[in-house]
């Protein structure tokens, strides 16, 4: 007897189309991406640059997440 296919591709891609989150954890991860980029935004509006030191203390995650881009950035160029 066969197991029964829940999700089939063609109802997979279903949801696909219409945006469906497949991972909480990725969504909060990328909306937590999303929000340190818009602070990154401001940063840049206020000061004129991305220069934001990694213990930038008037915003200490937003130094901590310019520093972890800055190594994942280097991470690639090793590829």
């Amino acid at each position: 007897r066969m197991p029964v296919k829940r999700l089939s591709e063609e109802r997979k891609e279903k949801l696909d189309a219409i945006g469906f989150v497949w991972s909480l954890r990725t969504k909060r991860v990328d909306d937590h991406w999303d929000e340190m980029f818009r602070q990154l935004k401001q940063y840049k509006e206020e000061n004129g640059d991305c220069l934001v030191p990694s213990r930038y203390y008037q915003n200490y995650k937003l130094g901590k997440w310019v520093e972890t881009q800055r190594y994942e950035y280097t991470k690639l160029q090793r590829l």
